[in-house]
């Protein structure tokens, strides 16, 4: 992903690419966490999944969220308002709803979602 992220720029989940390239560019980003009165977290969630064909939650969590979430949570800002200041894009409905072990994280953050209901639950 890191070597060309717009391979994940087509279809639904190009949404997370463009989305997060925006904001790259926005007027109002700030390299200063102290100054942010946001974070976007940019994981292009369902790229990867679909790129490494993980079927299951626990292997999303095993190999996306895990990693995710010790990042985050070895940052000092990422727990300064319970996460309520974080932003995640998810590019199919399907994302969010498999992430089931986080729970206390998807109560606090922002979840912005491609499809809100998606027809296969």
């Amino acid at each position: 992903l890191i070597r060309s992220p717009l391979r994940c720029a087509v279809g639904q989940w190009g949404t997370e690419v463009f989305f997060h390239r925006f904001l790259l560019s926005a007027e109002c980003r700030t390299k200063d966490p102290e100054e942010a009165d946001f974070f976007f977290v940019p994981i292009y969630n369902t790229c990867v999944g679909r790129d490494h064909g993980f079927n299951t939650a626990e292997e999303g969590e095993a190999n996306v969220w895990d990693f995710v979430m010790d990042l985050l949570h070895s940052m000092p800002w990422a727990t300064r308002r319970s996460m309520r200041d974080h932003i995640f894009l998810f590019a199919d409905g399907t994302s969010a709803r498999s992430w089931e072990a986080y729970n206390l994280i998807r109560s606090e953050a922002i979840f912005f979602m491609v499809e809100a209901k998606c027809p296969t639950w």
